[in-house]
């Protein structure tokens, strides 16, 4: 396979996880339908957070080997060659250091715009909860850069363990 037929796979699979995020968001427009005001505008809004990525998923499912010929440049579109178990596995190690570090960056985005928040407040105090988010936040943000960073020595590891 060519790298336009994995990227059209991916085109696909990106198109479905739109078309949920469209679906998902008539939850909204069905409560925003049900209030006693609903102003044009604010409808309009709503409705284009719906039908928009709906839209784009249709467009993305139909051409999928376009999208893809448009992204990759014909001189870039040769067969791929097999890649070693090492390489498989440092690219499996990437993918969950990005997952990973994606909901780490959430987290601490939250906890920062918290901290920011309550701190102009006379009674600002966390719970013990509250401290053991930060401390796990940290650890999972800490591990997510290390993984990220050093894919390739753990997966030498790995296999050196495995053997």
């Amino acid at each position: 396979m060519k790298p336009t037929h994995y990227l059209a796979i991916g085109v696909r699979l990106f198109s479905i996880v739109l078309a949920l995020y469209g679906a998902q968001q008539l939850a909204y427009l069905s409560s925003f339908l049900s209030t006693d005001y609903v102003d044009i505008v604010s409808l309009v809004i709503v409705a284009s957070t719906i039908f928009i990525p709906i839209l784009a998923a249709i467009v993305l499912w139909l051409f999928p080997m376009t999208v893809a010929n448009i992204v990759i440049k014909p001189a870039m579109d040769r067969p791929i060659e097999s890649m070693t178990a090492q390489s498989n596995l440092t690219v499996l190690i990437l993918a969950l250091a990005l997952y990973f570090l994606y909901y780490t960056v959430i987290n601490a985005i939250y906890w920062i715009s918290y901290w920011q928040f309550i701190q102009d407040s006379y009674d600002f105090v966390l719970s013990p909860d509250d401290k053991a988010d930060i401390v796990t936040n940290i650890v999972e943000l800490s591990a997510s850069l290390f993984l990220l960073f050093r894919a390739n020595f753990v997966s030498e590891k790995m296999l050196h363990f495995a053997k």
